[in-house]
């Protein structure tokens, strides 16, 4: 019996915080996070890592789907 009451009290306590996590933090940081990575990489990267974002998102039909860059 303690044992169901110490895991359903975890489990009580537990939830509130993942949903809180999943729906509220997370695209928060995922709206931070990612376009940050992707400024970083280009800053790196300078004109290599511009051109293949340009080839991504603006030349992303069939012509460049098996396109290896050097």
């Amino acid at each position: 019996m303690k044992k169901l009451l110490l895991r359903l009290l975890g489990s009580l306590l537990y939830m509130p915080f993942i949903l809180f996590y999943c729906y509220v933090i997370g695209p928060i940081l995922k709206l931070v996070l990612v376009p940050g990575a992707i400024l970083l990489l280009l800053v790196i990267g300078r004109g290599e890592a511009w051109q293949a974002l340009k080839e991504g998102v603006f030349y992303s039909g069939s012509k460049t789907k098996n396109r290896v860059l050097p």
